[in-house]
């Protein structure tokens, strides 16, 4: 290996220690000087006044997570250039977030994404899907912050026991006391440090190549470049096809039906806003996709000739891309502290947005419920407790996905076995007006009750955020 413990300097340790400080800085203002997030509407929803920008970035750095950060740049590396298809998908998706599942939350009023469920089918299925939602967000968590907690043991040697501790620590902190509003202005800054690691390593990387013309070369040479595939067999790895139908069916259900990014858009004042903050996610995710296969390219090209897993470098395609980061910023002093803080703050990132999606999901769904009578000063001091009690949960899930095996199978296997049919009772809701819960539609039902269902359903969507 190009680098160990022993050889981290001073340098590295400083760059890393300045963004976990600024981000327990941005919960404290929040928690102790800004806004002091007394009740549980700006403790969980930012008081519904966020502006388009912050949510934005939130949105796009609890989507892409560290594991999209290590495991894309491999993908282009050993199959090429046509997985960048993927981005085609980024239209529709968009599209029926801002048309079809979004100004449905607004029109109802809801403050949970399971609230809608409740009201358009009954409590029974509401709280079904709510606690598929909990499991998926307290075992993704811990996938999320172990994937990379591995790639920083590769590269400093400091155990993945004690990374994963910091990055909860210090999430746990600033989520439980800053809230949704200290969540989404710390994702704001994590978004630029994540972008500019990528950045920079690329750069680096393109200069050690020896430029575009021979990145691209090398990658011409051996057939990485082609992106238009319209093979109709599904069997084939990456075409047209796949990547548009499977890249929509990737994003939708976290974007649409879950709270973790509903909760987001409830924290806007209206759908102008939310539509403009679709445009800036949008534009985000090329951008940071792009620098992740770009970066893959650039691998590629670098070691054409002397693959890592083959002469035995490293043990498994997990390691390239810290293989190739230890290689690339040897003797610049900072730059692998950077791309250690930019993998931290992608983890940290995807962690703080889980939390206070758990939090309101157990106020919200749970304690409100079976507490109606309770202050809201009461309810908020409840969400900041859960926020901390279900956080160590999910650090204790740790343990458990490290003899899970390979992490990213097991990461595409749980989102689909959770996230799949959490997304399909939304949009039978949403867009089947004669469904309900009993599944089959009961011919005597009157004519009242069909328009009363019809009303709840994606049709009626005129109405105005109550914020």
């Amino acid at each position: 290996m190009a680098a160990s413990y022993t050889d981290i300097g001073w340098e590295e340790y400083l760059v890393f220690m300045i963004v976990l400080s600024i981000s327990i800085a941005i919960g404290i203002y929040y928690g102790c000087f800004g806004s002091k997030q007394k009740t549980t509407k700006e403790y969980l929803l930012a008081d519904g006044k966020m502006p388009a920008f912050p949510v934005a970035l939130s949105m796009v750095c609890s989507a892409v997570s560290a594991i999209t950060l290590l495991a894309n740049p491999v993908e282009i590396y050993f199959y090429g250039l046509q997985f960048l298809m993927v981005i085609l998908s980024f239209i529709p998706f968009n599209l029926s977030l801002a048309y079809l599942y979004i100004p449905v939350y607004f029109n109802l009023n809801v403050k949970s994404a399971y609230e809608f469920i409740e009201i358009r089918f009954n409590p029974l299925v509401r709280l079904v899907v709510s606690i598929l939602a909990v499991l998926h967000v307290i075992v993704s968590m811990a996938i999320a912050i172990y994937a990379p907690s591995l790639a920083i043991e590769q590269v400093t040697g400091i155990r993945t026991e004690i990374s994963t501790a910091v990055i909860y620590f210090v999430c746990m902190f600033y989520s439980v006391l800053g809230g949704l509003k200290a969540v989404l202005w710390t994702d704001v800054f994590q978004a630029f440090i994540m972008l500019a690691s990528l950045a920079i390593i690329a750069g680096k990387g393109i200069s050690d190549v020896g430029g575009f013309d021979i990145i691209w070369q090398r990658s011409s040479d051996h057939d990485r470049l082609g992106v238009l595939n319209f093979d109709p067999d599904p069997r084939t790895r990456h075409t047209i096809w796949t990547c548009i139908i499977a890249g929509y069916f990737f994003w939708i259900p976290s974007y649409a039906a879950t709270q973790l990014q509903v909760q987001r858009f409830l924290s806007m004042p209206d759908m102008k806003t939310v539509k403009r903050a679709l445009i800036i996610n949008f534009v985000g995710l090329i951008i940071i996709v792009a620098l992740c296969f770009f970066t893959g390219l650039i691998m590629f090209a670098k070691y054409s000739d002397c693959d890592p897993l083959t002469a035995e470098e490293i043990e498994k395609s997990d390691q390239l891309v810290p293989y190739f980061v230890m290689e690339t910023v040897d003797g610049v002093p900072g730059l692998l502290g950077l791309f250690i803080a930019g993998l931290t703050c992608a983890s940290m990132s995807s962690l703080s947005s889980g939390l206070t999606a758990l939090a309101s999901i157990t106020t919200y769904d749970y304690v409100s419920k079976l507490f109606p009578a309770l202050s809201d000063t009461k309810l908020s001091l409840i969400s900041k407790i859960n926020t901390f009690i279900l956080g160590m949960v999910s650090y204790c899930f740790v343990f458990v996905i490290q003899n899970m095996g390979s992490i990213l199978p097991a990461t595409s296997s749980f989102l689909g076995i959770m996230l799949g049919p959490t997304l399909g009772i939304f949009t039978l809701g949403m867009m089947v007006p004669f469904a309900n819960a009993k599944v089959m539609y009961n011919v005597q039902t009157t004519t009242d009750e069909t328009f009363k269902i019809l009303d709840l359903s994606i049709y009626n969507l005129s109405g105005h955020h109550h914020f």
